[in-house]
Formats: C-alpha cells, structure tokens, sequence
C-alpha cells in the first residue's frame, strides 16, 4: 500500500531520530508506564524549563458544558464515518473515532487560516475543542480504567532537514502528550522498519504493520495509536456459545458462534432499533449493541440514530443477551470522507499547513485509518492507528426480555463518564 502525503504525516510509527521530547498516556489494570524509546534516540534534557509538558493539571479546568459539547461532535463523525462507509462496502466496518479527532487536532495545530477554519468547521470544533477533548479524555480514561488496559500513543516525526516550530511543538506536547523527536529519513528501510515496529509496539501486535511505502521526502509525520483491552463486568460463559445462524442483508444466512447470558442488562427499544448496553469492568466503559427492527436496514437506522437519545432511554431489566462472537480487521481511507465533511483545502496545493515546520508548507495527500477488534466470552481487544503522510508541495418467557443479534447490527465502546466513542462498527458478516 502507498501513503503519499505532501508535507506532513499522521500515523502511528517511530522512525530513526536524533532528538527526542515523549510524554506517553497509558493506562492499565497496574497503572504501569508502557514508554518505549529507541536506543537511537538522545532524549532532550529533562531540566530544561522550556520543554513544554503535558498539561494534566488543565483536564478538569474547562467548563463542562464545553467538554460535553466537543464529545457531542466527535460522536457525530463517527456516526458520519459508519453512514459514509456503509454506502459503498456491504461488510463490516470498524472506525476509531477518538483516533481521527487526536489525528485532525494535531493537524489543526500546524494549519493556520482557511485550512484551519475547514477542520474546525468540518469537525464542528474549534482549537480549544480538540485540545480541552484530548486533554480531559485521556485523563477521564486514566481515572475510570479498572481491569482494563487503555494506551495512548502521539508521535510528531519530523525529517530532520526541517526545523520544527516551536509553538507548533509546545502544542502537541502541551495538549496531545506527543512525543516529538527529528529523524534521519534518507534510511528508508530503516525507517520504516521502525514506524511498523512501533505501531506494532503500541497496539500489543493487533496491528502488526501500518506502512508498506516510506516516503523520504516526507516533512513530518504525525502518528496517532489507541489500543483497548477489557474483560466484560460479567463475562459470558463459554458452556453457553454454540453455533446458530446469523442472518446477512442480503438473505443469505451463515454460522457463527453464538455468545449468551442473562441477568439485569440497561436495554431500550423504539420501533426502529433495539440496544443494550454492556459494561467492562467497574463500567468505565461499555459496549453499546444496537439492533435495527427485522424491516429496518443499518442504513437506515444510522441516518435517524441519536446516541443521546439511547443513552436516556435506557433502564436495567432482565434481559437474555445473545451475540456473535466476532473479530474485524480494516483499513479505511479518509481521504475522500474528510473531503466530504468539507476539507478541501487540506489536500491540495492552496493548503495552509505552515505552523509545523519553519519556512516550509506542506499538503496532505491521504489520510488512513487501520482498525481491529476482537470481541469473545471474556472480553474486548481493539486498536487503532490513524495516519496521515505529507511532503512539501420464537416469544420470550413472561418477565425476560430477549436480545438476539443474529442480523447486521452497529455496536460503539465508549467511556461512561463522557460518552466518548472510541470505537465504532458494523458486524454483517463472519470474516
């Protein structure tokens, strides 16, 4: 696969480098540090009173009315994302959303004047958004994580031919965690090496390789890594998963391995859509399955669906949940999406990406987002790595209420204390 992006890169990689400045985020069940740095890299002076840190004493300084509207709007593009996707792939779709904002935030950070107002305006978000989002979630995913493991992983990688501003640099430390270091680019082999190695790294081997293609006349990369590990609050019993049908879109109906269990589940429904929500943990995060009506199309369900909607009509009953167990790989390109969300500009020659590097411009070409999950009796692994490249230029029993996902359904992880979408999909076939 090629990337080619004019100026700057957002992906998930590490490459070779000769100066470096990291802060990472990582969460997991024993609050361990998961920071990894090259035996290349010469960190910069920890004593210097003019790195910028990361700003965790900020996260809960912004208003929350402001936080709750920036979540709102990243939602939105991920229920975008799945619409935009379904129309032309009749498979199964998997998108971070939390993974693209951090990746169009840091972007946002090095564009200045109509490209900045495109972002903004597509993302429904100003600067401050993006920074107050990234900040407060990675600090509310710190706080809420319990037998689950949430890593974070921000890289700005720059071609160490260029200079990289120092606004741009105080800003991704300061509001996205980022490490930023200068890289030898003229090694390919090398280089690339490293970027796959360190996606690899980041999302514990669930995304083995992201870049097949280096481009050494890259400016810069950004790179983006969200990886999510959690065992569910009560795990379904592997004596209770057996083969049934699941019924696809188009008629056609295959086996798969069927997961189930009881007890007091939040449930809703409507006339169009049935949803239960699944907690891991101590309900820091949940799964949301959502079930369209047996006449009722994913499709169509995405263009009426409102999270918030679902959210408050939720209320615990005796529920017997059934679902298939299921693992997604994809690889989506964003390029054409974001174009459609009405960033024009950002991919091509009138970009104003200007604030990354010193007297250089820059455009991005693509932008790509590959994705996995796995969901069984015990539990849930997902990740994500966002990149973007650039270079210069039958009836129930009375009392139970019966949850059965043996149709295309849409599903959606997120954090409770906000209802941030981390991850989104579509199931509608065993792969």
């Amino acid at each position: 696969m090629k990337m080619k992006i004019n100026g700057l890169s957002i992906l998930p990689a590490l490459m070779l480098f000769t100066n470096v400045s990291c802060n990472t985020a990582s969460v997991s069940q024993d609050q361990t540090s998961q920071q990894e740095v090259s035996e290349n890299a010469i960190p910069v002076d920890d004593t210097d009173s003019t790195d910028p840190v990361f700003r965790r004493d900020l996260a809960h300084a912004y208003p929350e009315d402001d936080l709750k509207s920036a979540v709102i709007a990243a939602n939105r593009v991920g229920i975008k994302g799945l619409q935009y996707y379904s129309k032309s792939d009749d498979g199964n779709i998997l998108l971070s959303p939390y993974s693209l904002v951090l990746a169009m935030g840091m972007t946002a950070e090095g564009a200045s004047g109509n490209t900045l107002e495109e972002i903004c305006k597509a993302f429904d978000m100003n600067l401050d958004d993006f920074r107050e989002l990234c900040l407060n979630l990675k600090v509310l995913t710190e706080e809420n994580a319990s037998e689950a493991t949430v890593q974070f992983a921000d890289l700005v990688a720059l071609n160490s031919l260029y200079t990289i501003k120092e606004e741009f640099k105080y800003s991704v430390v300061s509001w996205y965690d980022s490490c930023v270091m200068n890289v030898d680019f003229s090694n390919s082999e090398q280089a690339s090496s490293l970027i796959n190695d360190w996606a690899s790294k980041k999302t514990n081997g669930m995304i083995p390789s992201i870049l097949e293609e280096f481009n050494p006349n890259a400016v810069a990369y950004l790179l983006n890594a969200l990886y999510f590990d959690a065992t569910w609050s009560e795990q379904f019993d592997p004596m209770d998963t057996w083969p049934n049908y699941f019924y696809a879109d188009n008629d056609n109906k295959f086996r798969v391995e069927m997961m189930s269990r009881g007890g007091d589940i939040f449930y809703m429904e409507t006339e169009q859509y049935s949803a239960v929500e699944l907690p891991y943990g101590n309900g820091g995060f949940v799964m949301n399955v959502v079930l369209p009506a047996e006449q009722v199309t994913t499709d169509r369900l995405l263009g009426e669906f409102d999270i918030s909607t679902m959210d408050l009509a939720m209320q615990s009953r005796s529920v017997n949940v059934q679902i298939p167990k299921f693992k997604i790989d994809s690889m989506l390109d964003l390029k054409d999406f974001l174009s459609e969300l009405g960033m024009t500009s950002l991919f091509t020659n009138t970009a104003s990406l200007t604030e990354i590097a010193e007297n250089t411009e820059v455009v991005i070409s693509d932008v790509y987002q590959k994705s996995s999950i796995s969901v069984a009796e015990k539990g849930t692994r997902a990740a994500s790595v966002t990149i973007i490249e650039t270079e210069p230029t039958a009836g129930p029993p009375e009392g139970e209420t019966f949850f059965i996902a043996n149709r295309p359904f849409c599903f959606f992880i997120r954090e409770t204390s906000s209802g941030a979408i981390l991850f989104s999909g579509i199931f509608r076939s065993a792969e």
